[in-house]
């Protein structure tokens, strides 16, 4: 038998229980099938809580990641604007503020 990891060799056996379950009587399958409903029973809480934090750590992770990336990108963009002189957004969400409060003071002393 080659030296394979568990999770391999557990794998393996999933397909010699179906080769042997065409080709044999079942009664045996029958039996296997309870106990791995059993075993899930006892320990579908466990297993779900791994399932969560395996989710958590490889969404956040992702999540993390792809932020990354997407301050890198804004931040590159920004010095592209910045060169060819152009504003990035936030500059322009700041002009557009101040041009809103402007009209707004005008707006008053025309009052």
């Amino acid at each position: 038998m080659k030296k394979d990891s568990f999770a391999q060799q557990i794998w393996y056996a999933g397909l010699g229980v179906i080769a042997r379950a065409e080709s044999e009587n079942t009664e045996w399958l029958q039996d296997f099938i309870k106990e791995g409903e059993k075993y899930e029973e006892a320990r579908i809480d466990e297993l779900k809580a791994k399932l969560s934090q395996f989710e958590d750590k490889t969404v956040g992770s992702t999540k993390r990641k792809f932020d990354d990336i997407e301050k890198s990108f804004e931040s590159k963009v920004s010095q592209s604007l910045s060169k060819v002189g152009l504003m990035s957004k936030s500059e322009f969400e700041t002009l557009k503020e101040k041009l809103e409060q402007l009209e707004q003071q005008i707006n008053d002393l025309k009052s």
